[in-house]
């Protein structure tokens, strides 16, 4: 929630982000944690308090694909700029990589989340020219995806 709040602030509107709903997160993250496709890795300090989380798995538009999919990566603010979003990326390219079954990876961001876009290009993904709009709690936002080639 709060990486929403923080991170997408100027993207999403301050009305949207105030009246995220801690509840919808945790019945969001249920569903996911529950979905057998996807993994799951979460960072922890030593006092179990969260740092951040990626989740990733096959590509969801297209059944027994070749391409994977990083559908979400998140850090708690206070923990931003330590070097944990590069961590958590690179277990899950990782193990991608080594599970053998894909060829690329896809992943999805808001087209005027700048620090975001930055941090997937020095990573390493490329822009590939697909957009899609989408929309949370009625407000309507564009994305634009990124491919990564785990055969380089």
């Amino acid at each position: 929630l709060l990486a929403w709040q923080k991170g997408f602030k100027g993207i999403l509107s301050d009305k949207l982000l105030n009246n995220l709903d801690k509840n919808d997160f945790l019945l969001s993250w249920q569903q996911i944690i529950k979905n057998k496709e996807r993994i799951n890795y979460a960072l922890l300090t030593k006092q179990e308090k969260a740092i951040g989380f990626v989740s990733f798995g096959p590509y969801d538009k297209e059944k027994d694909s070749e391409f994977a999919e990083i559908y979400g990566i998140y850090i708690n603010p206070s923990f931003w700029r330590q070097g944990h979003a590069k961590s958590l990326m690179e277990k899950a390219v990782s193990e991608l990589k080594n599970s053998q079954k894909y060829s690329a990876i896809y992943l999805w961001t808001m087209v005027q989340n700048v620090r975001a876009k930055r941090f997937y290009e020095n990573f390493g993904f490329i822009l590939d020219g697909k957009t899609r709009n989408s929309k949370r709690n009625g407000e309507l936002f564009e994305e634009c995806r990124y491919v990564y080639d785990l055969h380089s």
